[in-house]
């Protein structure tokens, strides 16, 4: 008798137990599906025009998809302009992180034109890298950037109402994006002031870009006004991404250029492939936000 009572109590706790186990879980799913619509929304506020450049120096067309401020169809105001690299797979997400920024008042609206390829083939390597590897890949960027500075960059101030200068120019690239955007540092600083070098590949051509980064006080000294340089890794990156992002902001630091400022950041728990989005965020906080 005394062994069915002690049973029927066990069974009744269980019963209890288990009631209350599904009660949790019930609102862990619901907590996570309302933190799930909130992170992943696709609703955006800026108004998203497909166009199209043909480039001479480059010899094909680039895919541009442009993302317009709040506002911009019915005002007269002119906006600065944020340049993507990468912009076939990173223009939905990127266009999401500006127009959070936006709406919070963090960053000023802004016109933002995510570079990609369409339908083309995707040039990426040789676009983005600045020589030759062993397996006969890249080597183009100063071409592309000689795409950026003479055809593109004209071609979004006459189209649509930008700010003009290069105060008022933005980039962003991740990977060998990254590379190109410090090309673009190095070599066409009069024609854009703002880069943020997401992961750069500084592994590249046994770390070519430190030869650059050695030479570059020699035409450093002529430059006027102010630069902004935002550059990250992920913590959990691997190929020594880490260490050499550090090493290259270090040795930039340590020049003591008066007219550049410059922040280096490791994004906490991300890998090279899922810290793009965060690095954008905290880029643009500073390049545009000052923060």
């Amino acid at each position: 008798m005394r062994d069915k009572i002690a049973i029927r109590m066990i069974y009744k706790d269980d019963q209890k137990m288990i009631k209350r186990l599904i009660l949790f879980l019930s609102i862990f799913l619901i907590i996570s599906s309302i933190i799930s619509c909130s992170l992943f929304s696709t609703e955006i506020s800026m108004t998203e025009v497909t166009d199209e450049v043909s480039s001479t120096v480059m010899g094909h067309s680039y895919t541009l998809y442009v993302y317009l401020p709040p506002g911009y169809e019915s005002s007269a105001d002119a906006y600065p302009v944020l340049y993507l690299l990468d912009g076939d797979t990173v223009k939905d997400d990127a266009s999401r992180v500006v127009d959070d920024l936006v709406e919070s008042g963090t960053v000023p609206p802004l016109i933002v034109v995510a570079i990609g390829y369409g339908s083309g083939k995707n040039m990426r390597t040789y676009d983005y890298t600045p020589t030759v590897d062993s397996d006969g890949d890249g080597g183009g960027v100063a071409d592309f950037w000689d795409f950026l500075t003479g055809e593109l960059f004209p071609y979004i101030d006459s189209k649509y109402r930008v700010i003009s200068g290069a105060d008022y120019r933005y980039i962003d690239g991740h990977s060998f994006g990254g590379l190109a955007v410090l090309y673009g540092f190095f070599f066409h600083n009069d024609a854009i002031k703002n880069f943020i070098a997401t992961s750069p590949s500084l592994w590249w051509d046994n770390e070519v870009f430190f030869k650059y980064e050695g030479k570059f006080p020699a035409s450093a000294g002529s430059l006027t006004g102010s630069i902004k340089l935002f550059i990250s890794t992920g913590t959990l990156e691997g190929m020594g991404m880490n260490v050499l992002m550090e090493e290259f902001a270090a040795r930039l630091k340590s020049r003591g250029y008066g007219f550049l400022s410059l922040k280096s950041m490791e994004i906490p728990h991300k890998r090279h492939w899922n810290n793009r989005y965060f690095a954008l965020e905290e880029g643009l906080k500073f390049v545009l936000g000052g923060k």
